[in-house]
């Protein structure tokens, strides 16, 4: 396998486009079936993935996410041939690359802790409506109740004033649904405790909250 991995990356710097696409897509491949790497091939593998997050073309730049994804809990060392941490290459990916695809691979494939947390949080003011939907209906929806003890008041509000007010109909929908059906679940069906969990007292949203649930 050492053998292999080697051979193919002799291609991802192609000049063919497709090829450089199908380097990666197979070591993608590989990544999500391979147990431990060699320390040398592991370095080799995430420098060569490193050059390829600037690829011009996008699918390619996806499939780089979803090889970076395995590494997430590696630590690299610092040093000269030191490599850029798989986590923070996907969080600079998913502010900053052009593609919407490729923002939205990487949203829905990062760790979800207290670093990488506002980040993913911030793409629900992402330009492309499918990443703000997600927000919604995919990262907020599976950190069920845990929304409410991990994340601080103003920050539900602000999630709550941007799903509502969203100028794209399906992602005020996703919004409405979230409030109405999801956390109101979550709480059994509860309003009075809803209402806490809001923190109506200093809330800014809670009225729209309401409207939206009635």
């Amino acid at each position: 396998m050492d053998q292999f991995i080697r051979h193919i990356l002799r291609g991802i710097e192609s000049k063919d486009r497709n090829v450089r696409y199908r380097v990666v897509q197979l070591l993608a491949m590989i990544m999500d079936n391979i147990g431990e790497l060699d320390e040398s091939l592991y370095n080799l593998l995430v420098w060569s993935l490193n050059k390829r997050i600037y690829d011009k073309e996008a699918n390619v730049r996806m499939q780089v996410v979803f090889c970076l994804t395995k590494f997430q809990d590696d630590e690299t060392q610092e040093g000269e041939n030191s490599t850029q941490g798989a986590t923070e290459t996907l969080l600079s990916l998913v502010q900053n690359d052009p593609s919407a695809e490729v923002r939205r691979a990487a949203m829905l494939n990062l760790v979800n802790n207290n670093k990488t947390q506002p980040y993913i949080l911030e793409r629900a003011r992402d330009a492309n409506q499918v990443n703000r939907r997600l927000v919604y209906t995919r990262i907020l929806r599976s950190m069920g109740k845990e929304c409410f003890e991990q994340l601080d008041s103003g920050v539900i509000d602000q999630l709550i004033k941007w799903g509502l007010e969203d100028r794209e109909f399906l992602v005020r929908k996703a919004c409405s649904k979230l409030i109405s059906h999801d956390w109101l679940n979550l709480l059994g069906g509860d309003l009075i405790e809803f209402l806490e969990r809001l923190n109506v007292t200093k809330s800014s949203v809670a009225s729209q909250a309401m409207e939206c649930l009635f």
